[in-house]
């Protein structure tokens, strides 16, 4: 899930588990996890995909607030494992998208997904005090192929740390 490097950067990762199978008629995965149990978990669940718009169809919100709230669960989680501190006043976050094959949809499926629910989550969970532009930069999403293998991974760079009980910048 993360890396614990501290030169600066925070790594964190993300390699589905699986595809979602689900017999009609019935709720939840019923494929087998790496485990070796029945999966159990829903559609939006990051055990199952890349986070990309094309699980939404034609835009249907719930769907989007569905998948959203189970990738903030897992991004709050990846960050508190790579130890990234909290009251940064400003990051830039670049990674890279493996697929398997070349035929990857568009970036922007997968880029705004990403940006926009790690902004959040970095603002929600106190790592940043507002997800804007002067506190929250994405940067560059590179594509990687590589038969068989499906991964996410981010490096954050803080640009400084305030320090509360300072009141001063850290770098």
């Amino acid at each position: 899930m993360a890396d614990h490097e501290h030169d600066g950067m925070y790594r964190i990762e993300h390699r589905p588990d699986h595809a979602y199978t689900c017999p009609e008629g019935m709720k939840g995965c019923k494929a087998i996890n790496t485990a070796g149990n029945p999966c159990n978990k829903a559609k939006m669940h990051p055990d199952h995909h890349l986070p990309t718009l094309n699980l939404f169809g034609s835009g249907n919100r719930f769907a989007y607030q569905n998948a959203k709230k189970h990738w903030s669960v897992w991004l709050t989680a990846a960050l508190i494992h790579a130890q990234l501190p909290r009251g940064l006043d400003s990051v830039l976050v670049e990674g890279q998208l493996c697929f398997p094959t070349h035929n990857a949809p568009d970036q922007g499926n997968h880029r705004y997904f990403i940006e926009k629910a790690l902004g959040d989550v970095l603002e929600t969970g106190g790592w940043l005090a507002k997800d804007d532009w002067d506190h929250y930069e994405f940067g560059n999403l590179a594509r990687v192929v590589r038969p068989g293998e499906r991964w996410l991974s981010l490096v954050l760079m803080p640009n400084a740390l305030i320090t509360p009980a300072q009141g001063q910048l850290a770098l």
